[in-house]
């Protein structure tokens, strides 16, 4: 399968690593596409959080927070349905 040209650079190489490495069904793929998606919208949410702060300056949490929250146990979902580790994914370090 071809790797997804939506997604970051990082995550096409983890794409392109697992499909080598592993046998992936035509379900799986969505699954791990998903999974890279999530992976990515977790990186913008942390950038935005890092750049603005956690706290607004009304006091309130800021939204990317809740976004980089649920985004990271998506992909780690993903992972873990697909029998892979976040941790064997050189190309996401």
């Amino acid at each position: 399968m071809e790797t997804p040209k939506h997604l970051s650079q990082g995550c096409q190489r983890a794409f392109a690593e697992i499909v080598d490495r592993y046998e992936i069904t035509p379900d799986g793929y969505l699954v791990l596409i998903g999974a890279l998606e999530n992976f990515d919208r977790y990186k913008q949410a942390r950038r935005l959080v890092t750049r603005e702060g956690i706290v607004r300056a009304d006091g309130t949490r800021h939204p990317a927070c809740a976004v980089e929250q649920s985004s990271y146990k998506l992909f780690i979902a993903g992972l873990r349905h697909l029998g892979l580790d976040a941790g064997d994914l050189s190309a996401l370090a």
